[in-house]
């Protein structure tokens, strides 16, 4: 569409998908009115609120040095209490990614999200698209796992095949092993701070599924 702002520099459209709470605290007659995160400054309160929240993904867009930060909706939609944010979040992507009248259902679309999308009931359905690629936050305790070796071309008995092999335990860096790519870079913060930053990659790593959701196919 000519109103969307074409990446030049980037060789992919970049998204972004969070939850937004819209507190109404005082609105006893409203609909589905339920618990929602809202950060609570006052110290000693849990930061929940009353209301609504919305999922919303937008378009991020390139830009300058120097420009200030912007954001395109492309979906809004209130997240019922009978469901959760990556499941709203995970009907939103999917049909935006079905869409071949947009170029997010045809060319190259990353995703950025928090850790609280980095669950199968999101990542499986986003995952199905071959043009699409989700990065994700993940709690520093998760397990996931190296694939299992291929089995035995004449089994001695029957049984259901191995999808997990070794354990990959985030907090335990003694299974994490060799990483297949090793990168080191100097990054300068805003203020003028120079950090030393390593990055370490670690490919074709699988995560536990769900009933229904096979995450040993991603």
């Amino acid at each position: 569409l000519p109103a969307l702002p074409k990446p030049s520099k980037r060789t992919f459209w970049l998204t972004g998908i969070d939850a937004t709470p819209a507190l109404r605290p005082y609105a006893d007659k409203l609909p589905d009115r339920g618990v929602t995160h809202y950060p609570n400054p006052a110290p000693g309160n849990k930061p929940i609120g009353v209301g609504h929240s919305y999922s919303v993904l937008a378009l991020l867009p390139e830009r300058e040095v120097g420009t200030p930060p912007w954001a395109l909706p492309l979906s809004c939609e209130r997240i019922p209490t009978s469901m959760s944010a990556n499941q709203v979040a995970a009907e939103q992507m999917t049909a935006l990614l079905s869409d071949r009248d947009l170029p997010f259902g045809i060319e190259l679309t990353v995703n950025a999200a928090d850790s609280a999308y980095s669950k199968a009931h999101y990542l499986s359905p986003v995952g199905a698209f071959d043009n699409h690629v989700e990065v994700t936050r993940v709690a520093k305790n998760r397990k996931f796992f190296c694939p299992a070796p291929p089995p035995n071309p004449h089994p001695g008995h029957g049984g259901r095949y191995k999808h997990f092999g070794e354990v990959f335990d985030l907090k335990d860096e003694n299974t994490w092993g060799d990483p297949e790519e090793n990168t080191d870079l100097d990054w300068e913060t805003r203020s003028g701070r120079q950090l030393r930053v390593n990055l370490q990659r670690w490919n074709e790593l699988l995560m536990h599924g769900k009933d229904g959701v096979p995450m040993h196919e991603y």
